[in-house]
């Protein structure tokens, strides 16, 4: 799974290079969706891009897909950097894209359980035992539920997954939360997730 940066629409400042302004003009910001697992590396992008540019970055962090709503409501920003190329494709459909670039970064799926793995999941398969309470980010809001659910599909165990995992939570962050606080055997989450 890839994070991909793309242009929206027209943009609403100067290119890096041209901040230079008309006497009395303030630099016009630019305005990024950007997907809840990149937050900290965008967010010391755009301080940086700031330090050097003088143009301000406005970043608004959430789920690809609250981030595509939020692109069609407001039908502006100059940055959109969803979590997976099925988002990006969607908006590029609905004409909200004018130039992709990228990947910028990987996301690697993995199993995250409470401390001492109780319920001795050891592999992918062992998501499909009976009885499992699994919490997994939503697989039509976010990427990584998009591409877990992609390998349920290729094991055969989505409908065995799915039983053992009845509601599904808006962001890996989520997962990693509700495994801290003791609410469900096992997780998936980016590999990112797992270091914080």
């Amino acid at each position: 799974m890839a994070a991909l940066v793309t242009g929206c629409g027209k943009p609403s400042t100067p290119p890096a290079g041209e901040g230079s302004t008309s006497q009395g003009q303030e630099k016009a910001a630019l305005f990024a969706y950007v997907g809840a697992n990149l937050k900290d590396p965008v967010s010391e992008l755009a301080q940086a891009y700031e330090q050097k540019t003088g143009v301000k970055v406005e970043l608004t962090f959430n789920n690809s897909g609250a981030l595509l709503n939020q692109l069609e409501t407001m039908k502006k920003g100059d940055i959109y950097m969803p979590g997976g190329m099925p988002f990006i494709e969607a908006a590029q459909k609905k004409g909200y894209i004018e130039e992709v670039a990228g990947p910028i970064a990987y996301h690697t799926p993995v199993i995250i359980t409470p401390k001492g793995n109780p319920a001795k999941i050891s592999k992918v398969q062992d998501l499909a035992r009976s009885g499992l309470k699994l919490v997994i980010p939503d697989k039509e809001a976010t990427a990584i539920g998009k591409t877990v659910f992609k390998t349920f599909d290729k094991l055969g165990i989505t409908e065995s997954v799915e039983k053992n995992a009845p509601t599904y939570v808006e962001s890996p962050a989520k997962v990693v939360a509700a495994i801290l606080m003791g609410q469900g055997d096992a997780g998936i989450v980016e590999y990112s997730n797992t270091y914080k």
